[in-house]
Protein backbone atom coordinates (compact mmCIF):
# COMPACT_ATOMS: atom_id res chain seq x y z
CA UNK A 1 0.00 0.00 0.00
CA UNK A 2 1.62 3.51 -1.14
CA UNK A 3 1.87 5.70 2.00
CA UNK A 4 0.65 9.71 1.37
CA UNK A 5 3.75 11.37 -0.09
CA UNK A 6 3.30 15.03 -1.36
CA UNK A 7 5.68 16.56 -4.02
CA UNK A 8 5.98 20.56 -3.21
CA UNK A 9 6.05 22.03 -6.51
CA UNK A 10 6.19 26.13 -6.47
CA UNK A 11 8.63 28.95 -8.03
CA UNK A 12 11.76 30.07 -6.90
CA UNK A 13 11.64 31.63 -3.89
CA UNK A 14 7.66 31.29 -2.87
CA UNK A 15 8.62 29.90 0.56
CA UNK A 16 8.55 26.27 0.34
CA UNK A 17 11.90 25.51 2.65
CA UNK A 18 10.39 28.06 5.01
CA UNK A 19 6.96 26.05 5.06
CA UNK A 20 8.91 23.13 5.71
CA UNK A 21 10.93 24.33 8.39
CA UNK A 22 7.72 25.49 10.39
CA UNK A 23 6.37 21.94 9.56
CA UNK A 24 9.33 20.56 11.06
CA UNK A 25 9.18 22.82 14.24
CA UNK A 26 5.43 21.72 14.68
CA UNK A 27 6.49 18.14 14.49
CA UNK A 28 8.93 18.28 17.03
CA UNK A 29 6.57 19.96 19.05
CA UNK A 30 4.20 17.23 18.99
CA UNK A 31 7.07 14.64 19.53
CA UNK A 32 6.54 13.16 16.11
CA UNK A 33 9.52 11.01 14.42
CA UNK A 34 10.95 13.21 11.81
CA UNK A 35 13.81 12.34 9.05
CA UNK A 36 14.90 14.16 6.11
CA UNK A 37 17.22 16.84 4.68
CA UNK A 38 16.41 20.39 4.23
CA UNK A 39 18.06 22.96 2.31
CA UNK A 40 19.07 26.31 4.01
CA UNK A 41 19.73 29.14 1.41
CA UNK A 42 22.46 31.27 3.73
CA UNK A 43 22.76 35.06 2.47
CA UNK A 44 25.39 37.57 2.56
CA UNK A 45 23.12 41.02 2.31
CA UNK A 46 20.55 40.08 -0.26
CA UNK A 47 23.01 37.95 -2.14
CA UNK A 48 22.67 34.14 -1.82
CA UNK A 49 26.36 32.62 -0.95
CA UNK A 50 26.08 29.02 0.25
CA UNK A 51 23.75 26.66 1.30
CA UNK A 52 23.35 24.42 4.13
CA UNK A 53 21.75 20.70 4.40
CA UNK A 54 20.42 19.84 7.61
CA UNK A 55 19.52 16.11 9.05
CA UNK A 56 16.38 16.67 10.71
CA UNK A 57 17.16 14.16 12.85
CA UNK A 58 20.54 15.53 14.30
CA UNK A 59 19.90 19.53 13.73
CA UNK A 60 23.66 18.64 12.43
CA UNK A 61 24.37 20.87 9.27
CA UNK A 62 26.70 20.79 6.42
CA UNK A 63 27.71 23.32 4.08
CA UNK A 64 26.70 21.69 0.50
CA UNK A 65 27.30 24.52 -2.47
CA UNK A 66 28.97 27.56 -2.77
CA UNK A 67 30.21 30.00 -5.12
CA UNK A 68 33.65 29.63 -4.63
CA UNK A 69 35.04 26.08 -3.07
CA UNK A 70 33.16 23.29 -3.69
CA UNK A 71 34.91 20.77 -5.65
CA UNK A 72 32.87 19.50 -7.90
CA UNK A 73 30.95 21.84 -10.28
CA UNK A 74 27.68 21.31 -12.68
CA UNK A 75 27.18 23.78 -15.48
CA UNK A 76 23.48 23.53 -15.51
CA UNK A 77 23.31 24.45 -11.66
CA UNK A 78 26.29 28.01 -12.25
CA UNK A 79 27.15 29.19 -10.44
CA UNK A 80 27.00 26.85 -7.71
CA UNK A 81 29.94 24.38 -6.94
CA UNK A 82 28.97 21.31 -5.23
CA UNK A 83 30.94 19.55 -1.71
CA UNK A 84 31.20 16.04 -2.61
CA UNK A 85 32.12 14.99 1.29
CA UNK A 86 28.58 17.02 2.00
CA UNK A 87 26.38 14.86 -0.79
CA UNK A 88 28.25 11.52 0.99
CA UNK A 89 26.84 13.08 3.98
CA UNK A 90 23.56 13.57 3.12
CA UNK A 91 22.90 10.46 0.84
CA UNK A 92 23.98 8.46 4.57
CA UNK A 93 22.11 10.52 6.09
CA UNK A 94 19.07 9.18 4.03
CA UNK A 95 20.74 5.64 3.68
CA UNK A 96 20.28 5.81 7.72
CA UNK A 97 16.31 6.70 8.01
CA UNK A 98 14.51 4.40 9.80
CA UNK A 99 10.51 4.27 9.62
CA UNK A 100 9.15 7.66 10.69
CA UNK A 101 6.16 10.03 11.16
CA UNK A 102 7.28 12.81 8.64
CA UNK A 103 9.79 12.38 5.98
CA UNK A 104 10.68 16.07 4.29
CA UNK A 105 13.25 16.25 1.09
CA UNK A 106 14.10 19.49 0.41
CA UNK A 107 14.56 19.15 -2.58
CA UNK A 108 14.91 16.89 -5.76
CA UNK A 109 16.27 18.74 -8.40
CA UNK A 110 18.09 18.91 -11.49
CA UNK A 111 20.84 17.75 -9.59
CA UNK A 112 19.10 14.58 -8.77
CA UNK A 113 16.77 14.26 -11.94
CA UNK A 114 19.42 15.34 -14.40
CA UNK A 115 22.94 14.48 -13.26
CA UNK A 116 21.98 11.72 -11.83
CA UNK A 117 23.70 13.34 -8.27
CA UNK A 118 23.14 14.74 -5.56
CA UNK A 119 20.26 13.18 -2.83
CA UNK A 120 19.98 10.05 -5.05
CA UNK A 121 19.56 7.91 -1.42
CA UNK A 122 16.57 10.12 -1.25
CA UNK A 123 14.35 8.43 -4.17
CA UNK A 124 15.12 4.69 -2.64
CA UNK A 125 13.78 6.06 0.81
CA UNK A 126 10.55 7.42 -0.58
CA UNK A 127 10.34 4.12 -2.53
CA UNK A 128 10.44 2.05 0.64
CA UNK A 129 7.35 3.71 2.59
CA UNK A 130 9.08 4.24 5.64
CA UNK A 131 6.99 6.78 6.44
CA UNK A 132 3.31 8.16 7.61
CA UNK A 133 3.78 11.57 5.93
CA UNK A 134 6.34 12.79 2.97
CA UNK A 135 7.29 15.71 1.04
CA UNK A 136 9.23 16.21 -1.35
CA UNK A 137 9.89 19.47 -2.84
CA UNK A 138 10.39 19.06 -6.92
CA UNK A 139 11.06 21.94 -9.27
CA UNK A 140 8.38 23.03 -11.21
CA UNK A 141 10.08 22.17 -14.16
CA UNK A 142 11.07 18.64 -13.26
CA UNK A 143 7.75 17.56 -11.54
CA UNK A 144 6.96 15.64 -14.61
CA UNK A 145 9.55 13.28 -13.31
CA UNK A 146 8.40 12.64 -10.16
CA UNK A 147 5.21 11.98 -11.25
CA UNK A 148 5.73 9.05 -13.52
CA UNK A 149 8.24 7.55 -10.29
CA UNK A 150 5.35 8.30 -7.98
CA UNK A 151 2.49 8.25 -10.07
CA UNK A 152 0.07 8.01 -6.61
CA UNK A 153 1.78 11.28 -4.91
CA UNK A 154 -0.40 14.47 -4.74
CA UNK A 155 1.23 17.67 -5.85
CA UNK A 156 1.06 21.40 -5.60
CA UNK A 157 1.68 24.73 -3.79
CA UNK A 158 2.08 25.34 -0.64
CA UNK A 159 -1.70 26.39 0.34
CA UNK A 160 -2.41 22.79 -1.64
CA UNK A 161 0.07 21.02 0.93
CA UNK A 162 -1.62 22.55 4.10
CA UNK A 163 -5.01 20.97 2.26
CA UNK A 164 -3.46 17.69 2.17
CA UNK A 165 -1.97 17.22 5.26
CA UNK A 166 -5.03 18.06 6.64
CA UNK A 167 -7.20 15.29 4.76
CA UNK A 168 -4.30 12.49 5.19
CA UNK A 169 -4.86 12.90 9.22
CA UNK A 170 -1.66 15.22 10.06
CA UNK A 171 -2.24 16.48 13.34
CA UNK A 172 -0.78 19.46 13.76
CA UNK A 173 -1.40 21.09 10.05
CA UNK A 174 -3.27 24.51 11.46
CA UNK A 175 -0.19 25.97 14.09
CA UNK A 176 2.27 25.83 10.76
CA UNK A 177 2.11 29.44 9.77
CA UNK A 178 2.15 31.00 12.91
CA UNK A 179 5.57 30.16 12.92
CA UNK A 180 8.69 32.56 12.24
CA UNK A 181 11.69 31.94 10.28
CA UNK A 182 14.67 33.72 11.11
CA UNK A 183 17.47 34.39 8.51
Amino acid sequence: MSKPLFLLSAPFQSGKTTFLWKLAVQARTADLKMAGILSHAVYQGSRKERIEVEDLRTGTRRIIADRQQGDLIYPLLAPWRFHSSALEWSNGVFVAIEPCDLLLIDELGPLEWIEEGGFRAAFAVLDANCYRWAVAVVRPSLLHLAQQRWPLADFGAINRLQAWLSENGFPICAKVHTIEKKR
